[in-house]
């Protein structure tokens, strides 16, 4: 991801160009959508799909046991873009880093 690359001073790889080419063939500007087990393993290993999918499996609890209507209705939202594309640019562009830095530090409670 750009952000893994800028943080650590590395190339950033344009991967989901690449599985484009690979399956469609390299002619053109298309990119395929990738889920988070594939940004995990590219940017830190099989370390990173582990912990991917903890913080998800985290997420989907934070959800559910949330007593916050609003935050509740973003579970499917979340979901939709965790399957589709990566899962450090989805909390960085997305704005789900500030809504799960809001869901910790704040308790709004719905009645």
């Amino acid at each position: 991801s750009s952000f893994v690359a800028a943080t650590f001073g590395l190339e950033r790889v344009n991967y989901d160009a690449l599985v484009h080419g690979y399956q469609w063939g390299y002619g053109g500007l298309g990119r395929s959508n990738s889920v988070y087990v594939t940004d995990g393993y590219v940017n830190f290993g099989w370390a990173g799909v582990i912990l991917f999918s903890l913080f998800i499996g985290q997420a989907f609890r934070w959800f559910w046991k949330s007593t916050d209507d609003a935050f509740r209705a973003m579970w499917p939202l979340f979901a939709y873009n965790v399957i589709q594309a990566s899962l450090i640019g989805k909390l960085l562009s997305g704005g789900f880093i500030l809504l799960f830095a809001i869901g910790l530090f704040l308790r709004v409670r719905s009645e």
